[in-house]
């Protein structure tokens, strides 16, 4: 394809240029890359959101019509299973809302555009190292950089260093 194509192709969808013309593959970005990519999509459906995002995760999960917005989360559940890139939780509330707003405060975010303002280069390099990093690897500060997380009953189990806010609210 011809750059401007590609340039206006990325403007309309927010896809980096190089996910569309494959230097780099789709899977070198991070998972917070890929929900940005999403932010701005609308579907018929609460469940097809989810659905339409399995080729970018490189995910397997079987399609339940009718579970409407629950396939988002159970997408989620999905990727952190099969990555330790923790970008899936980098995700900003709209400004102005209390983090107890909604039924229950939660790790997974609810919906893609909540990832609208993701930018990876806030978090730095350090997304990039941990899905590269060996089982006892260790970060400048002497966290672990892979990290063992689980799904339980009562909840996500994680350990990870917390990165503050710019902002303050």
């Amino acid at each position: 394809m011809q750059e401007p194509l590609i340039r206006l192709l990325s403007d309309i969808t927010g896809i980096h240029c190089d996910a569309l013309t494959f230097p780099r593959g789709v899977m070198t970005f991070s998972n917070g890359d890929k929900m940005a990519w999403m932010a701005g999509r609308e579907t018929t459906r609460g469940e097809d959101l989810a659905y339409c995002m399995l080729g970018i995760f490189d995910i397997n999960m079987p399609l339940l019509y009718g579970e409407g917005r629950k396939a988002f989360k159970r997408l989620q559940e999905e990727i952190i299973k099969q990555s330790t890139d923790h970008s899936l939780f980098a995700w900003q509330r709209p400004q102005g809302s209390s983090i107890m707003e909604g039924r229950y405060p939660n790790l997974f975010a609810e919906s893609t555009k909540l990832f609208s303002n993701f930018n990876t280069k806030l978090l730095g390099h350090h997304i990039y190292l941990v899905d590269q990093a060996k089982e006892d690897e260790e970060d400048e500060k002497g966290y672990p950089l892979r990290t063992i997380l689980s799904l339980t009953n009562f909840g996500l189990s994680i350990n990870l260093e917390l990165i503050p806010s710019a902002d303050p609210n």
